[in-house]
């Protein structure tokens, strides 16, 4: 699944569900693989004091 794309003005992450009423389906994102790695790694505390890109990732959002 390619959370990048669009089609037409439609994010695929709407029409796949990842977000239901404009906000994120953190339940259903956090089944990818690709998150537990997110959750390990760090971010300096100078300029990020959430600490880790998942929880940086998620605030962004």
């Amino acid at each position: 699944m390619s959370i990048g794309h669009a089609i037409g003005n439609v994010p695929n992450c709407i029409l796949n569900g990842l977000l239901t009423d404009l906000q994120p389906d953190w339940q259903a994102i956090e089944a990818f693989d690709w998150v537990e790695p997110m959750k390990k790694c760090p971010q300096d505390s100078i300029y990020h004091a959430e600490g880790d890109v998942w929880t940086h990732t998620r605030m962004v959002i």
